[in-house]
């Protein structure tokens, strides 16, 4: 086994692996998992592969999530730059070491099972949902609805729902193109639609409680589709149990809490999908339920921006660090009541202790800008970035050492994007601090790989705090300062503009 866990590493780390996926309402919800099976486990077997036979065995886990520390900068939308493409995603750096982990399994009082009966296929997925609801400590509350699919069936569904969040996939392509994470002939839609699209093997919405299984043949229940099962039906328990819909709905304008969600709810799917393959799958069914990387999902992740494949893989790796640093602090019932307080950004995910120590995120209200700004201006979207967005986007410039440090340090944040007549473009990013140290170390960072994208010098601007300015050609400037333990930064079309802005903001958060 641990040969095979080397060989699926490597094929990970080059491309990708097929993929699950979760769609509680929208792509906002919508996620992929299985990638290389068990190496994004960051599992490892604590004993001679020979010897393990079942996920009662004692496992070692990795640190759970790289130290991320994130900051992002939009701009105007900038013309003739060049937009570095990191195109491998960098070995996370441990920050949170956890002990080793003994799972026990649970006992449940499941009652009188039923008879099985109909075709091979029906009884297989029963024996299934029986064996989760063990493993997982969870019982079914009520008959799960399931749907198999062509694989052209299942990409007309993620059409449905990207479609859902059309709006939302547009402004986030202006904030990337402003930040010069897309060039500007680029469609974020195509992108994430390609994808998504590609090798998806099952989806859960949860809005219809309702998993969807991709099948060529209805008696075709092979490792590789059981496993797909065993996810997705963890999520109909989630369900049924927490009420994942309902918790979406009410973060859904939090990007980065949204997704800390996710990596909540994927992770957790991740360990139990993993404790089931160890105790009811035999190793060669193990290495076969991880199916193969195909050519065209290779290429859809390569060719999408580095912070959309950081965003992808988030919820599955960095997740399952983190389902695993609860598990081991208290077993599934530590899981379980994570759905109860949930975590509140991803800085909780990468640093599991933060969330333990209800480290939240600062709340930082920015001005109604565009009521000063006057007529024809609008807003696209305010939202906010997170450490995980951060940390990705300062990785455009320079190594992830680097970055990680940099963004280290991430309180909390709140970007808006407007924009105004003629096609202006308005970016404001203001950033929370631990300390003033880690406002200047982030500072110094953007102002590296801003002008390492632009190759524009900064400038000193007079004032009574640090302020720069970088004045791009033909397209307006960039303002930065540092207030104490915060930074604001200001993509602007113009001087007048920017004065304006700089006249409303107040550092009363």
């Amino acid at each position: 086994m641990g040969e095979a866990l080397r060989e699926t590493k490597e094929l990970w780390m080059n491309s990708l692996g097929k993929i699950h996926c979760l769609s509680p309402t929208s792509v906002s919800q919508l996620v992929v998992i299985q990638f290389s099976m068990l190496i994004l486990i960051l599992i490892a077997c604590g004993q001679p592969s020979s010897d393990v036979d079942t996920f009662d065995s004692i496992l070692v886990a990795e640190s759970p999530s790289p130290a991320a520390e994130i900051e992002v900068s939009p701009s105007p939308t900038p013309t003739q730059t060049s937009v570095p493409s990191p195109t491998s995603i960098p070995e996370p750096t441990p920050t949170f070491q956890p002990a080793q982990v003994i799972l026990p399994t649970p006992v449940l009082q499941l009652g009188t099972p039923t008879p099985l009966s109909g075709d091979p296929t029906t009884r297989s997925m029963a024996a299934v949902e029986l064996r989760v609801n063990v493993i997982r400590g969870l019982s079914s509350e009520e008959k799960v609805e399931r749907e198999f699919l062509t694989r052209y069936e299942m990409r007309n569904l993620i059409i449905d729902l990207l479609e859902e969040d059309k709006e939302k996939i547009e402004a986030d392509e202006q904030l990337y193109k402003s930040l010069w994470i897309l060039p500007p002939a680029a469609n974020l839609y195509d992108i994430i639609f390609n994808l998504y699209s590609e090798g998806i093997l099952g989806l859960y919405r949860s809005e219809e409680q309702k998993l969807y299984i991709v099948v060529d043949s209805k008696d075709q229940f092979g490792p590789e589709i059981e496993r797909t099962y065993v996810h997705e039906f963890v999520h109909s328990l989630q369900q049924q149990h927490f009420d994942l819909g309902a918790t979406f709905d009410a973060i859904e304008d939090n990007s980065d809490a949204s997704l800390a969600f996710r990596a909540l709810v994927e992770g957790d799917a991740r360990l139990s999908e993993i404790a089931y393959t160890f105790q009811h799958m035999t190793q060669e069914e193990q290495v076969e339920s991880q199916g193969s990387p195909t050519e065209a999902l290779g290429k859809a992740f390569r060719a999408s921006p580095y912070i959309l494949q950081r965003e992808y893989v988030f919820p599955y790796r960095e997740g399952l660090d983190f389902a695993m640093a609860l598990f081991q602090q208290a077993g599934w019932p530590g899981i379980d009541q994570a759905y109860g307080y949930i975590p509140q950004s991803t800085e909780q995910i990468l640093h599991p202790e933060k969330y333990i120590a209800r480290d939240q995120p600062v709340t930082l209200i920015l001005p109604d800008f565009v009521a000063k700004l006057g007529d024809g201006w609008d807003l696209v979207t305010q939202n906010t970035m997170g450490e995980l967005f951060i940390q990705s986007y300062l990785e455009l410039g320079g190594s992830p050492e680097v970055a990680h440090q940099a963004a280290a340090g991430w309180g909390g944040d709140s970007y808006v994007l407007l924009t105004g007549p003629d096609g202006q473009v308005v970016l404001i990013m203001y950033i929370a601090w631990d300390s003033t140290e880690d406002a200047v170390e982030f500072y110094q960072a953007f102002s590296n790989l801003s002008e390492g994208i632009t190759g524009i010098k900064w400038g000193l601007q007079d004032g009574p705090v640090i302020a720069h300015k970088l004045v791009l050609e033909g397209a307006g400037s960039i303002f930065t300062r540092i207030d104490g333990d915060r930074t604001l930064t200001i993509f602007t079309p113009s001087d007048r503009v920017l004065d304006i802005l700089l006249g409303e903001f107040t550092v009363a958060n």
